[in-house]
């Protein structure tokens, strides 16, 4: 598909989520759908982040979506015309060899071949959905049936009859307090946002993540992970991640993201994230932030400790630069974080960038006790905030 027809294909797809004219249901499954996607035009792809984060809040207006993006940082953004009627834009044509064959149907007067050339067309629009969304589809009709409940900021999801809704609704109401802090820490950037959280013992999620905690998965504002037994557990960091996104947009970088993440949670199983960090580097030496950005393997082994000295970094990173520093960072497009890449989205040297991450970490050393060498954190330690 050449570039002139997908951008026409994208802008149709946004007319068509913002057109409140449409079934609810139809344009939360095209959401859905959409979100794996990587639009090829720059404007489209920040827009359809604005309006994922809008749609679970209710209909979209126009003023909605020029506020929300102007928070973002995209004032000028020409939202009228994604409110111009989805359904009188000419259809998106799903295939080069198909188009002109509907635009000859379209075009004909006969009353029989309109119907014929639209029914055709949704068909084949079904058929391309079904074979690069099927999986999506399966899951969003697995989760309509789930069991639900909401709070403030929280929607909750568990399968039918496998915790009772009495549980549900305490979890979500003990998050809001976390809710709270994390916005709070943000400067209130989106205190409107709502969370989805969706327990399924049947989604497939890597057994273990480089935290060495629950697992959990994060696409926008929505986050899945494992249901075991009846309790419902969550990291607070996958609360911080999802409520990133709401408030600054789809991250650069998934690793850096992660470890913003983990910043914004505050703490480390139980313990401040500077003192935590400054006993692995106790036990391993001072790590240059190249170290830090290297795959995993390299001179830190272990993924967790990485993770750590990770997000004691950008914590660093806010303590010199505040949460503006941080959020170009979380922004910057970055494949694989490094050196340049970093230096070039905060404004500074390589140089600079060791100076003050050296200089944070060892007044952290100065102010505690001496410890062996080999001694670590206990790794079954709970992270506060975590329920």
């Amino acid at each position: 598909m050449d570039r002139e027809t997908q951008f026409a294909n994208e802008l149709q797809a946004l007319r068509t989520l913002c057109d409140e004219a449409a079934p609810r249901d139809e344009r939360r499954i095209l959401l859905l759908s959409l979100s794996p996607y990587t639009f090829v035009e720059p404007e489209h792809q920040v827009v359809f982040e604005s309006i994922q984060a809008l749609f679970p809040r209710g209909p979209i207006s126009e003023a909605q979506l020029r506020v929300h993006l102007n928070n973002r940082g995209f004032p000028s953004t020409d939202v009228e015309k994604y409110f111009q009627s989805a359904r009188a834009a000419q259809l998106p044509l799903i295939a080069h060899g198909q188009s002109k064959v509907m635009a000859a149907m379209l075009s004909s007067d006969s009353n029989f071949s309109k119907p014929l050339a639209i029914f055709s067309l949704s068909v084949a629009a079904l058929a391309v959905a079904l074979l690069f969304f099927g999986g999506t589809l399966r899951r969003f009709a697995r989760e309509s049936f789930m069991q639900r409940v909401t709070s403030a900021h929280y929607e909750i999801f568990c399968p039918t009859g496998a915790v009772f809704q009495e549980t549900m609704m305490e979890f979500a109401t003990r998050r809001e307090s976390l809710f709270t802090s994390l916005d709070k820490k943000l400067g209130d950037a989106d205190s409107n946002a709502e969370i989805r959280i969706i327990f399924d013992p049947d989604y497939p999620i890597p057994p273990v993540d480089d935290t060495g905690l629950q697992p959990y998965s994060v696409t926008g504002t929505t986050i899945r992970t494992t249901l075991k037994g009846v309790n419902l557990k969550l990291p607070a960091p996958a609360d911080a991640e999802a409520l990133l996104y709401a408030a600054w947009g789809k991250p650069g970088n998934a690793q850096i993201a992660r470890w913003t993440a983990v910043w914004l949670a505050g703490d480390w199983r139980g313990a401040e994230i500077g003192m935590a960090a400054a006993q692995v580097e106790q036990r391993l030496g001072h790590k240059k932030v190249a170290s830090l950005l290297v795959d995993p393997g390299g001179e830190i082994a272990s993924p967790a400790d990485r993770t750590l000295l990770g997000a004691a970094w950008i914590s660093e990173i806010a303590e010199f630069g505040g949460s503006d520093a941080v959020r170009k960072l979380y922004s910057a497009k970055m494949a694989h974080p490094g050196v340049a890449e970093v230096t070039k989205a905060l404004g500074t040297t390589p140089l600079e960038l060791d100076r003050k991450w050296q200089m944070w970490m060892y007044a952290y050393l100065a102010g505690m006790s001496t410890m062996p060498h080999d001694s670590g954190m206990p790794m079954d330690m709970p992270m506060a905030g975590s329920n």
